[in-house]
């Protein structure tokens, strides 16, 4: 059954467009690691004017950046589990295409060479 599944996710591109929308969330999160603290940092500057309230920490929060992280990190795991089950088959294949190619070539046209070419004497 995951076989089924995992060949209509490849031949249909929706597993393609999954994964494209799995890494687009992946760089937002990543993205947000930096924007959650300066966006904290912001409406507590604002806040403090507003209620002139000097008591409490006026650093720059970067507890605020944990929850982004994790969300990257878990999606980043997400994205690299879907992208080996969906596309591992594939990768393999191709690279086994590569090399028996590349072991064509070399037999066929490295050895017809005479030596003096390939720097003997």
């Amino acid at each position: 059954m995951l076989e089924r599944l995992k060949r209509a996710l490849v031949d249909s591109y929706i597993g393609a467009i999954a994964l494209g929308w799995v890494l687009a969330q992946d760089i937002m999160h990543f993205v947000g690691i930096f924007s959650a603290p300066v966006a904290s940092w912001v409406s507590q500057n604002t806040y403090r004017e507003m209620t002139q309230k000097t008591n409490g920490l006026a650093g720059f929060p970067f507890q605020d950046a944990l929850p982004e992280l994790v969300r990257a990190f878990l999606l980043l795991m997400v994205w690299s589990v879907l992208i080996r089950w969906l596309y591992s088959d594939h990768i393999i294949a191709h690279a086994a295409r590569i090399t028996r190619r590349a072991q064509f070539i070399y037999k066929n046209f490295a050895l017809d060479r005479p030596t003096s070419y390939r720097g003997e004497h």
